[in-house]
């Protein structure tokens, strides 16, 4: 229903439709002939209830730029068929009178006909779906919101794991071990920034310098990776 002619086959539509809101407000204003979204938007929220005969949902619309997908905020608006028809009663447009007339017409054809159980039928088959998707929208945005949740969770672990990490780090060199360091402690220290990448590449460097002036690297407990290397500062020197 994205037409922006209202008529008597929309009013049955929307009649129909077993949404207790299925008013798309982008298309309603226009509809009503609102001169525009803003007057109609202030007319809605100073006349009308959010909760009751409207309600106001952010949702992600993605929009195409350049060569890529971008998904932004919208805001959807959807209203009551009442909050609708009652709107064009407000908006003293010819529009608006028109769409009241189409929805007084649905009702005197549902009073003169009963519906057969065919309709009453497809009527409770489009509720059902309506409550299915609406279901299905509730559950995806659960999951997003756990998967958020969990993305959360991983990166204070790891802050806690740096945090931990760093401490080993500096105790060791304080209690007087030696001048010896992790790459991610000579790093931390120095304020390097490295990836996880550049840091195993500087590893390999170091353990080839240590073969070849005939050192040792210390191996130590660190609690992000478990046990790691250690270097002394003069190795660390020369290839960080």
């Amino acid at each position: 229903m994205t037409s922006l002619t209202f008529n008597q086959e929309t009013a049955i539509a929307l009649q129909s439709s077993g949404d207790a809101q299925p008013v798309d407000f982008d298309l309603a204003w226009v509809w009503l002939g609102y001169s525009s979204k803003q007057m109609a938007l202030k007319k809605l929220k100073n006349n009308f209830e959010e909760g009751l005969d409207f309600n106001l949902n952010l949702v992600s619309k993605v929009q195409i730029e350049g060569d890529r997908e971008v998904s932004r905020p919208f805001q959807q608006i959807s209203l009551t068929i009442e909050c609708f028809k009652s709107m064009g009663m407000i908006a003293g447009t010819e529009k608006g009178k028109e769409v009241r007339r189409y929805f007084l017409e649905c009702e005197k054809v549902a009073q003169a006909k009963p519906m057969s159980m065919g309709e009453i039928l497809v009527m409770q088959a489009q509720q059902f779906l309506a409550l299915e998707q609406r279901q299905d929208s509730i559950e995806e945005e659960n999951r997003l919101l756990r998967e958020k949740l969990a993305l959360i969770e991983s990166a204070q672990e790891a802050n806690e794991l740096e945090t931990d990490a760093n401490t080993q780090e500096l105790e060791r060199f304080r209690n007087g071990h030696g001048f010896y360091f992790s790459i991610a402690g000579w790093c931390s220290k120095n304020n390097i920034k490295a990836s996880l990448q550049e840091m195993n590449n500087l590893g390999r460097k170091a353990a080839a310098l240590c073969r070849m002036k005939q050192i040792t690297p210390q191996p130590v407990n660190d609690p992000r990776w478990g046990t790691v290397n250690t270097y002394p500062d003069s190795i660390l020197m020369e290839v960080v």
